[in-house]
């Protein structure tokens, strides 16, 4: 049997295979170290289980059925669904305007102190290219974040769509999302979960990149540094292994006990890979998989892929996928270079 994706080990912590696929799923994991090794990580870091954005919608408003009360807030339809929480449009009770709500699929536990360290986070972080949240809610013991509705698309199903992007649009893209990095960090604040589904677009999807507004999502596993946020240690203590495997940078993924802002230029260096030749420079089906090429292999250099892509372009993103942190370049000289090759 082949190595287990993420979506089947998924399945199988949430115990949605059937008995012979759960059956032999076990099996494999008992003989195979890097499947274990994927089980333990998703079965206890909520990173693995994102809530996805809205898409972009059309319509009257007012013409959608009135659902459940949340609070004083009235839910309209979901927009999003995760393993952690659910995105409705919600509107308030006594108000026209219409919000995102992110409901919390069960209460307690590390997702809630997620939930509250992201709103801690984005409060205390005020620049247009990162979305904020307004408040936290709570009803009947469950917990919810009130955030702006954004109308758009992730990253993440543009990049499965279209990429490889042409060069101005994603590095305006990419450019907006390393002045928000940077800001946060100047804020004191290192991201540690960047990759294209905390990446939003808002306009219509059909329109080119450049059309677009960026906002930078999910500052759930955010770290202070040195900031006084008041942000529990429960989710940063030393040897955790925090993030996403593909966008985690070798440090992290290795459960560092020091883990700085070189950890989102890492990241932002994944990105703008995935964005400009449409593979991600470190691909596997488990986390030993990745683990294993992150520590023993060499990154393929965009100059290597083929592509028609000029040279300083490809010279910052092989300087964010140095695997010393130190030789990262910070976000603000990869924004300066971004932004050259952007769209104008």
């Amino acid at each position: 049997m082949e190595c287990l994706d993420e979506s089947t080990v998924v399945d199988l912590i949430g115990q949605r295979l059937d008995e012979a696929a759960r059956k032999a799923a076990l099996a494999h994991v008992e003989s195979c170290e890097g499947c274990r090794d994927l089980v333990v990580a998703l079965s206890t870091d909520e990173a693995f289980f994102p809530t996805e954005p809205a898409t972009f919608q059309t319509g009257d408003l007012d013409d959608l059925p009135s659902g459940d009360l949340f609070g004083r807030f009235r839910l309209l339809r979901v927009v999003g669904e995760g393993g952690v929480g659910v995105v409705y449009e919600a509107r308030e009770a006594t108000r026209r305007e219409t919000v995102a709500l992110k409901v919390l699929k069960e209460p307690g536990g590390a997702h809630t102190d997620r939930f509250r360290r992201e709103a801690k986070v984005t409060q205390a972080l005020s620049h247009p290219a990162i979305a904020n949240v307004i408040e936290v809610v709570e009803h009947e013991g469950r917990i919810a974040l009130v955030s702006p509705l954004l109308i758009g698309e992730s990253l993440d199903r543009r990049v499965f769509r279209e990429a490889p992007f042409p060069t101005p649009g994603a590095c305006q893209v990419l450019a907006t999302l390393a002045r928000a990095l940077a800001f946060a960090h100047a804020s004191g604040v290192v991201h540690r979960d960047v990759k294209p589904q905390n990446v939003f677009l808002m306009g219509d999807p059909r329109e080119p990149l450049e059309h677009q507004e960026v906002k930078l999502l999910d500052f759930g596993l955010a770290k202070a540094l040195g900031a006084d946020l008041g942000l529990s240690t429960r989710l940063t203590e030393s040897g955790v292994v925090l993030g996403t495997p593909h966008y985690m940078a070798p440090e992290q993924i290795v459960g560092s006990k020091t883990i700085t802002i070189a950890a989102d230029a890492w990241a932002l260096g994944v990105v703008a890979y995935e964005c400009l030749s449409g593979v991600r420079p470190i691909e596997g089906k488990s986390f030993g998989q990745i683990f294993k090429r992150l520590t023993q292999e060499t990154v393929v250099s965009l100059a290597d892929r083929g592509l028609d892509l000029p040279e300083p372009l490809v010279s910052l993103v092989d300087a964010l996928l140095a695997t010393e942190p130190s030789a990262r370049p910070s976000l603000e000289a990869a924004a300066r270079i971004l932004h050259e090759h952007a769209a104008k």
